[in-house]
Order: structure tokens, then sequence, then C-alpha cells
């Protein structure tokens, strides 16, 4: 059984492991390659020599909150439980 990828635009859409020639089992306007890494997987790019992974996504770094902002927040929580404590007779 041969593995195929259908490509869109340089790019692995999905992929199909038939024994027999997407050609005869779709549209013959899509684009089916023979792969024989079987590490490609959707996503992967048609490159002229085979295919290659996408690189990975950019990170965002996560940045602490200020001090003001904690006791922005600290505040509102003690407003919060001030609010509670009344309702309930405290």
């Amino acid at each position: 059984m041969q593995t195929y990828a259908r490509i869109d635009g340089n790019t692995v859409a999905e992929l199909l492991a038939t024994p027999h020639s997407p050609a005869m089992l779709f549209n013959p306007a899509l684009t089916w390659v023979p792969i024989t890494n079987p590490a490609v997987c959707v996503g992967w790019t048609q490159t002229a020599t085979g295919f290659a992974a996408p690189p990975p996504p950019a990170q965002t770094p996560l940045q602490a909150p200020t001090l003001a902002e904690l006791q922005a927040e600290l505040s509102a929580l003690a407003a919060r439980i001030t609010a509670l404590t009344t309702q309930i007779g405290g």
C-alpha cells in the first residue's frame, strides 16, 4: 500500500494510504504525490527535494504582572470578600 500526500499550495493538505492511484479515485485536478518518509504530516511543505516540517510556532514570553496590577487585584478581591461577608451577616 502506498501513501500519498495531497498538495495544496505546496503544503500537505491530507494523507491517503491506498493500493490504488489517487488519480483513479479523485478529481484529476487534485495534486497527489507519493511519499516514502513516514514522518510527513499534514502541514508539511513540499520542496524541490522532498518535504520539510513547518517551523515550530513562535513562543510569546510570559510577562509577570506588575506590583500595581497585583495590588489592584488584591484590593478588588478584598472588596468582594467584604461584600460577601456582609451578605451572610458576618
